[in-house]
């Protein structure tokens, strides 16, 4: 049986992972797994263009499927972490509110009286981990056959790229926001283009430069970097598809960090470099997971959880593919 994986970003690296280390995976199967480098220059490689935050959140299960999949996620994500550290750090994120309401919901969504709230989180550096991941991958058994392609539409078993053209049994499509250009989903499936700040070496108090860190309002991160000196504000969200950066929004949440912390006063927008990721959003904000037709897996839509859904939804997206062969 040939397993043809198309992408290189988390849905697919997740699901990648999750096929050379299951136990649902036929013996005899090999598994192709094709999509282009990794390249922060494009936009809708939105694994590399992203904040790359990922925390519980204050979430609990038993609410929704969307939060029952979050909180079953988080808790995988977590020990992969703990394990792979190239590219991470686990920090302490501090959620703070713009106003007494919001302080009030902030405190019962975590359940917890203390104020400033806090959570632990783990911030990640996007190239360096996924870089990392994919070389474990290598490692992982001689079935593996992997290539750097862009590729067009699936017809009849057969996917036609660029360098060539590759057949399959089964085909786990996980495109992101790609899907849409192709047509390939007739859903309610779009593009979420978000934009973030980045200041190297950021003028502020160096006493707070000692580790890295997560300041959170209203739900938009300041994240600090020790290693590298770096820090990332954001992120911003377009209601409709347009990718001009949305800087109405950006400068609203710098204010309000400076509000908060007057050691930022000397950062302004002008000194920092935007970033656009185009992510990919589905009905709901759920994950879009559907077999067109027999075989054929499409997979997208983890709209600002990519680091996180990639672990569950990986492993629920194998059960279902390799349910009566397994």
């Amino acid at each position: 049986m040939k397993i043809l994986v198309i992408g290189k970003g988390l849905a697919a690296t997740g699901l990648v992972w999750e096929l050379v280390t299951s136990e649902h995976r036929p013996k005899s199967s090999e598994l192709i797994w094709v999509g282009p480098r990794l390249d922060k220059r494009d936009a809708q490689n939105c694994a590399l263009r992203s904040t790359a935050l990922v925390a519980r959140q204050g979430i609990s299960s038993g609410i929704s499927p969307l939060g029952d999949l979050l909180v079953h996620s988080y808790e995988l994500a977590k020990i992969f972490f703990e394990n792979h550290t190239t590219g991470t750090k686990k920090v302490v994120r501090e959620h703070y509110a713009s106003s007494e309401e919001k302080r009030e919901q902030l405190q019962r969504r975590f359940d917890c009286l203390d104020y400033p709230v806090k959570e632990e989180a783990y911030i990640i550096e996007p190239l360096t981990f996924l870089s990392q991941w994919h070389e474990e991958i290598k490692t992982k058994g001689p079935h593996i056959e992997m290539h750097d392609d862009l590729l067009g539409e699936a017809k009849e078993g057969i996917v036609q790229g660029l360098k060539g053209e590759y057949d399959y049994d089964i085909l786990f499509d996980c495109r992101g926001s790609s899907l849409k250009d192709y047509n390939l989903i007739k859903d309610n499936f779009k593009k979420s283009p978000g934009h973030y700040l980045i200041w190297n070496h950021p003028d502020f108090d160096h006493s707070l430069k000692s580790e890295s860190w997560v300041l959170t309002i209203d739900g938009h991160n300041l994240i600090y970097h020790h290693d590298r000196d770096e820090l990332i504000l954001g992120g911003s969200t377009q209601k409709d598809e347009m990718i001009s950066p949305a800087f109405d929004q950006l400068n609203d949440q710098l204010l309000a960090f400076k509000k908060l912390r007057p050691q930022f006063s000397n950062l302004y927008l002008n000194e920092a470099t935007i970033m656009t990721g185009i992510r990919s959003k589905a009905k709901k904000r759920e994950p879009y997971i559907k077999e067109v037709t027999p075989g054929h897996f499409l997979v997208g839509g983890f709209y600002k959880n990519g680091y996180t859904l990639c672990f569950g939804v990986a492993k629920e997206l194998i059960k279902q593919a390799f349910l009566n062969e397994a």
